[in-house]
C-alpha cells in the first residue's frame, strides 16, 4: 500500500507544494506535541478493528486482517502527529523510484513497529500496566513532536537543495 502510495504521490508534481505543507505541518504539530496543547487533531481515523474481525478466527485470517488493516496504518487510529506527515514526507522526492523505494521502507517500518506492539500487547494489562501505558503514550507523543520540530527545521535549512 505504501509503495502504491509512493508511486502515486510521485507520479504528480507535488514536490514544491508537499515541501511547504511538510514544514507547515511540522511547526504546527512539533511545536503542539511538545507544548501538550493538541488543539487541532491530526489527521487521521478513530476506528479501530472491531473485535468481531479477529475473535474466534483462523490464526490465517486475524493475519490477513491485522496485516492489511493494522499494518499499513492508513484506516486505523494513530495518536502521533507524525503519521500523517509521512505522505507529505513520501511526497517530497519529486522521483518515481525513489519515492516508492521510500515508501515501502516506511511501510515496512510501520507495521514492523505496529507488529511489535500487538505481540507485546497480547499479555492481560492491569490496572498499573495500563497507567504505564498512559504515561509512556505522554513520553512518546513529546518525543514525536520534537522530531516533527527538527525534521521541519532540518527541511527549511535544506530546502534549497531539494528538488
Amino acid at each position: 500500500m505504501w509503495g502504491a502510495l509512493g508511486l502515486g504521490l510521485n507520479a504528480l508534481p507535488l514536490t514544491s507544494i508537499a515541501i511547504v505543507l511538510l514544514i507547515a505541518y511540522c511547526a504546527y504539530f512539533g511545536s503542539a506535541e511538545v507544548a501538550g496543547l493538541l488543539r487541532i487533531q491530526p489527521p487521521g481515523s478513530r476506528w479501530q478493528v472491531p473485535k468481531s474481525f479477529v475473535y474466534g478466527k483462523s490464526a490465517n485470517l486475524r493475519l490477513f486482517v491485522w496485516g492489511s488493516i493494522l499494518g499499513p496504518g492508513f484506516f486505523t487510529r494513530n495518536p502521533f502527529a507524525s503519521f500523517a506527515a509521512l505522505p507529505l514526507g513520501v511526497a517530497i522526492f519529486g522521483d518515481v523510484a525513489s519515492g516508492v523505494l521510500v515508501a515501502a521502507a516506511v511501510g515496512v517500518a510501520h507495521s514492523s513497529g505496529r507488529a511489535v506492539a500487538l505481540i507485546r500487547e497480547t499479555h492481560k494489562c492491569d490496572q498499573v500496566d495500563y497507567l504505564r501505558t498512559v504515561l509512556a503514550s505522554m513520553y512518546w507523543r513529546r518525543f514525536d513532536g520534537v522530531a516533527l520540530l527538527g525534521l521541519g527545521c532540518l527541511l527549511l535549512v535544506t530546502r534549497s537543495t531539494l528538488p
